[in-house]
């Protein structure tokens, strides 16, 4: 037999929930390092928050991924990155999850998701934020390389260039009472 909570927690599944967060990233320089501007990721005005809200126990972070869409770049260019969360007073920082060098034509012509190296102290400071106030910024720190790992030397014709970097969080809302 089942207890009135164990019957309340089936009643109230826990819920997956994918946000996905675009980066749009522009070469407009021969510099090799670089950041995007930052991204305000809120989950309290997403749907599953506010049809759960009141039974809201915690968060889980399952996986991290990223693709490149819209490519206009350089076919040998390679790249490699953080994605850094921080609050709004951006006086906390942390790395959550790491990028290797990869071809970046190679996996926007591939147009898969790609798994992000995640960074557990980073996780355990961004739950703290989603569980209080429900939010967070977003931003990622990157490093233009060549196929041989050093610094990339652009052209100016190369001056434009853009392409976007879509991560994927997935997670789940805990509910239950």
């Amino acid at each position: 037999m089942l207890s009135s909570c164990e019957i309340i927690d089936q009643l109230v599944p826990d819920v997956e929930k994918t946000v996905t967060e675009t980066f749009d990233v522009i070469i407009d320089a021969n510099v090799a390092t670089g950041e995007t501007e930052k991204i305000f990721v809120d989950v309290t005005d997403s749907d599953e928050y506010q049809d759960y809200k009141d039974n809201i126990k915690g968060y889980e972070i399952n996986e991290i991924t990223f693709e490149i869409n819209n490519y206009n770049a350089p076919e040998d260019l390679y790249f490699t990155g953080n994605i850094v969360a921080f609050d709004d007073a951006e006086s906390t920082f942390v790395t959550i999850g790491d990028l290797d060098p990869v071809s970046l034509k190679e996996v926007a012509d591939d147009a898969s998701e790609y798994p992000v190296y995640q960074g557990e102290d980073g996780f355990e400071q961004v739950l703290e934020w989603l569980e209080d106030p429900g939010n967070f910024n977003l931003k990622f720190t990157y490093n233009f390389q060549n196929e041989m790992g050093t610094d990339y030397s652009f052209e100016p014709e190369d001056f434009g260039s853009t392409f976007q970097l879509k991560v994927h969080f997935y997670m789940t809302i805990l509910t239950g009472l």
